[in-house]
């Protein structure tokens, strides 16, 4: 029981660093960019910012569907216990 409160508590300390961190450094809008206008490396200064950004995302859900699952997996354990 201790283990599942630490980890919630964790989590949210994670998703809050992760918004601070993201409200520190804004990643540009990349619709409101005039693409004819930005130089090579700004070009490339913006695409290694966005892969890093879907690999966040893809890392991020990875984990929510890992927890999900063994939630899952805790729940219907709990349940068979129950029996």
């Amino acid at each position: 029981m201790f283990c599942v409160i630490l980890c919630h508590v964790v989590s949210a300390l994670q998703i809050k660093l992760k918004i601070q961190n993201e409200k520190m450094h804004p990643l540009p809008d990349p619709f409101a960019l005039d693409w004819d206008n930005l130089s090579e490396t700004e070009l490339k200064r913006l695409v290694i910012q966005l892969e890093k950004t879907r690999s966040d995302l893809k890392s991020d859900l990875r984990e929510a569907e890992f927890k999900l699952d063994k939630q899952g997996r805790d729940y219907f354990h709990a349940d068979d216990f129950v029996r």
